[in-house]
């Protein structure tokens, strides 16, 4: 099973270092408005564009090194995988289930920061109340998505107990 969750931690390390290409193919025009016009940001604002791109980076970095010792969190008992009658599916939805907090944890805290940098930006420079408005219900969208993450990730067993008890219920049900 850890084997499974570390492939997929490695998967997502992938999907994350491919984002941080697309973040610095996005961001050439950025750069060359920097060079052109050099006085048109600050060094802080240029600083806190990167955060986002710096978060993808370590995350991609941690997941790609540290996957084995992240999959021995997520996976406490090891078993091989075969697909047969003894096969433990329990154990690999809660295997799923963590690898998709950690998916939606780090897309949650890169989110966040990147907003949260966004409203920074817009205070310092004095922009008018309704943009720095705006940003808000996006923070709150990630801020969401981050306690979601970290719910999936830490209750994966319990979501897993919960999911077999109702559908459960449900097949009695449908079997009465």
């Amino acid at each position: 099973m850890r084997k499974f969750s570390c492939i997929a931690l490695k998967i997502f390390s992938i999907y994350l270092f491919i984002r941080v290409i697309m973040y610095i193919y996005m961001s050439t025009g950025l750069f060359i408005a920097l060079i052109e016009q050099p006085d048109m940001y600050s060094i802080p604002e240029i600083l806190f564009s990167l955060v986002p791109v710096v978060i993808y980076l370590l995350f991609s970095s941690v997941l790609w090194f540290y996957s084995e010792q992240i999959s021995k969190f997520i996976v406490k008992e090891d078993n091989e995988i075969a697909f047969n009658s003894s096969f433990d599916f329990d154990k690999f939805q809660q295997i799923s289930f963590s690898i998709v907090g950690v998916v939606f944890l780090i897309i949650g805290i890169s989110g966040m920061a990147k907003y949260g940098i966004k409203m920074l930006i817009i205070y310092h420079h004095g922009l008018y109340r309704g943009a720095y408005i705006d940003l808000i219900p996006e923070i709150i969208v990630f801020f969401i998505k981050t306690v979601f993450g970290i719910w999936l990730l830490i209750g994966s067993k319990g979501i897993v107990c919960s999911l077999k008890k109702a559908f459960s219920g449900i097949e009695n049900n449908s079997n009465e």
